[in-house]
């Protein structure tokens, strides 16, 4: 409750002869009591009650350092903010620091809430056809691979999605010889610098005595789903580009002239161009998915070619790795059977690979990375796991959500319980798998979670670097072992089956497509079809049970996990998919066109859809956020257990 409005001064005062103690208000209370003695210990709600009062108390309920105080004390996720100085923890402003508590609050309570219901949705020009996107964490920044259909002319281009006044922009824009595929865009840092890595792979006609041949043939309109022989051979290209967030700060900076005014343009050419080549990997055979991580300190790139082998880059060197992969199980690999997704390990050097075989099923195994230049032929994994399912028809593997790496000084309340916290920086990948149902022809959907042992436990010699390290740690005495232990805190661990985390299963009809989370993962039903567009069915959120830590041991959840994989009558409980609800007219705008791409970011509930030949992202958000000069409608209601 918000405390008495009156305070009795502890000096008298005499008037007539009456002595009487006179009352004062909270107006007649300086600002710096009014912050420190007063509204510092209130909770959320009392904060927006007295914010509700007059302009005063509510500039005051702005202040940054109320917000910060609420937000150390949420036992909740929080979502990332770009890594710049401009936005750590003590420099953001107050609005920030509000929407960030806001955010994680409301998106907490409505994802678990029978039917999520998105709080808002606003359309973003994007003044050109988008092909695919990618949502950094935190949905401050999206990447988009677009297309200009007048000229036929293909560009990667940078959007702002949370600008101070909320709306949006593109930032930044570089064009591309023909369309992007397989986008990957991640906050990293080189050469001490943060900023955008993206990674992309391109398609070209392998030499110039095969463009004539080729007239009038367009090489972007094949569909990069579906095998398609190309009338030339060609040559694919992986690229990296990197994009200083400075830079991107200086274009974004509220202060200056409005977006779209000619003095913003004018200031804007004036800047350095933001996208710098970085490295490209060229093969003559087609290049698959792409993951980004950083390892041991520097930016690494891999890359699937082919249908069993992995290109390994440090973004910071010159020369590559080879990683060759062998096929499942004792005979000849099968036509089908390829790497459908990867995901880099940074603490253990190696990679992660997920190979699908239609005659052996899946293959979870863990490679470590050769030195750089050499080429590993077809050694024995690490560790591997394989799941009898021959219906599997896609998988996708997710990164960890960033939690607090771009808040170095961000303290949690000591009095506070870890959360989610500590559960879900156990957690290495979640692989999303979909099948068809071979009896009743549904789509099924289940999930895995890979657990992370802590390396101090185990027996395992430390990581082979595959890169050299900088001078300065190979000099030093035992330097190296030291940086090694400093990054290699953890590894993942493909055990039995007892080891995997609950999955969750659900059915209908349509094409079942998923846009992985560690927490929160994204899963829509559209038509079946060929063509790059379709439209949709439905969506539904899977919220993850929080990862089992279990020791050696007997797991209580083995039967449901084995019935989901290896195909068993299985008992409904706790069924964590909850189909959206949406507004009649935000789906019957969204629905009666095929849509071209979609994008999801689970920090703050943020999903993006284009449609077919439209120009406009739509942009949904699952969690509220205050927005500049507008008060926050309390639509949430908050016990003291989560404060």
């Amino acid at each position: 409750m918000i405390p008495s409005t009156t305070f009795n001064l502890p000096w008298p005062t005499s008037l007539g002869g009456t002595w009487f103690r006179p009352r004062c208000g909270l107006d007649d209370l300086p600002d710096d009591v009014l912050l420190d003695g007063v509204l510092h210990t209130l909770i959320v709600q009392d904060v927006l009650s007295v914010r509700m009062v007059n302009k005063r108390f509510y500039t005051l309920t702005r202040h940054a350092s109320i917000w910060k105080r609420l937000l150390r004390r949420l036992n909740l996720l929080v979502p990332p903010l770009p890594p710049t100085s401009r936005r750590s923890f003590k420099n953001i402003t107050g609005l920030e620091a509000e929407r960030l508590f806001v955010r994680s609050l409301s998106l907490s309570k409505n994802l678990s809430s029978q039917n999520p219901t998105p709080y808002w949705a606003r359309v973003v020009e994007a003044f050109h056809q988008v092909q695919s996107m990618v949502i950094l964490p935190g949905g401050h920044h999206l990447v988009a691979s677009v297309r200009e259909e007048t000229c036929n002319s293909f560009a990667l281009m940078i959007f702002v999605l949370d600008y101070r006044n909320g709306g949006a922009l593109p930032l930044a824009k570089t064009d591309t010889p023909t369309q992007a595929y397989n986008l990957q865009a991640k906050y990293m840092a080189l050469h001490d610098q943060n900023g955008i890595m993206i990674a992309y792979t391109l398609k070209d006609i392998r030499s110039k005595k095969y463009k004539m041949t080729a007239q009038g043939f367009d090489i972007s309109n094949l569909n990069p789903t579906f095998a398609v022989d190309a009338p030339v051979p060609l040559k694919y290209q992986c690229m990296a580009l990197f994009c200083p967030l400075t830079a991107l700060e200086e274009l974004g900076d509220p202060d200056l002239n409005f977006p779209g005014s000619n003095e913003f343009f004018e200031h804007a050419r004036r800047q350095e161009a933001p996208f710098k080549f970085i490295a490209e990997l060229t093969s003559a055979s087609p290049l698959g998915p792409i993951n980004l991580a950083e390892m041991f300190g520097s930016p690494c790139m891999a890359v699937v070619k082919g249908s069993r082998e992995i290109l390994f880059k440090n973004l910071g060197l010159p020369g590559h790795s080879l990683i060759k992969c062998p096929p499942i199980g004792v005979g000849p690999p099968s036509e089908n059977s390829a790497i459908k997704a990867i995901r880099l390990l940074p603490s253990e050097a190696a990679v992660l690979a997920v190979q699908m075989d239609r005659i052996y099923g899946v293959a979870f195994e863990v490679f470590p990375i050769p030195i750089l230049g050499t080429v590993s032929n077809e050694g024995l994994p690490i560790s591997a796991l394989t799941l009898s399912r021959t219906d599997i028809e896609s998988i996708n593997i997710t990164d960890n959500p960033p939690l607090f790496s771009t808040y170095p000084d961000f303290d949690l309340d000591p009095e506070s319980p870890p959360g989610l916290i500590a559960q879900t920086s156990r957690t290495i990948s979640a692989v999303c798998l979909a099948a068809e149902d071979p009896v009743t022809k549904k789509r099924t959907f289940c999930r895995i979670s890979l657990p992370s042992r802590p390396w101090v436990e185990s027996n395992r010699p430390l990581p082979v670097v595959p890169f050299p390290l900088p001078p300065e740690v190979e000099d030093a005495p035992g330097g190296r072992e030291a940086f090694i232990r400093q990054y290699a805190t953890h590894y993942c661990r493909l055990a039995p089956t007892r080891d995997l985390s609950p999955i969750g299963f659900a059915a209908t009809d349509g094409k079942m497509n998923c846009l992985p989370g560690s927490n929160h993962s994204l899963v829509y039903w559209n038509v079946d079809s060929i063509r790059e567009s379709s439209s949709l069915r439905a969506f539904a959120i899977y919220s993850a049970p929080p990862p089992a830590m279990t020791d050696d041991g007997d797991d209580p959840e083995v039967e449901e996990v084995e019935a989901i994989i290896n195909g068993f009558p299985m008992r409904r409980k706790n069924l964590r998919i909850k189909l959206v609800h949406m507004w009649e007219e935000l789906w019957s705008t969204i629905a009666s066109v095929p849509a071209r791409c979609l994008a999801w970011d689970e920090c703050i509930g943020r999903m993006c859809v284009v449609l077919e030949n439209d120009s406009r992202i739509f942009v949904i958000d699952f969690s509220q956020a205050p927005k500049e000069g507008m008060s926050l409608t309390l639509a949430f209601r908050t016990n003291s257990a989560e404060l």
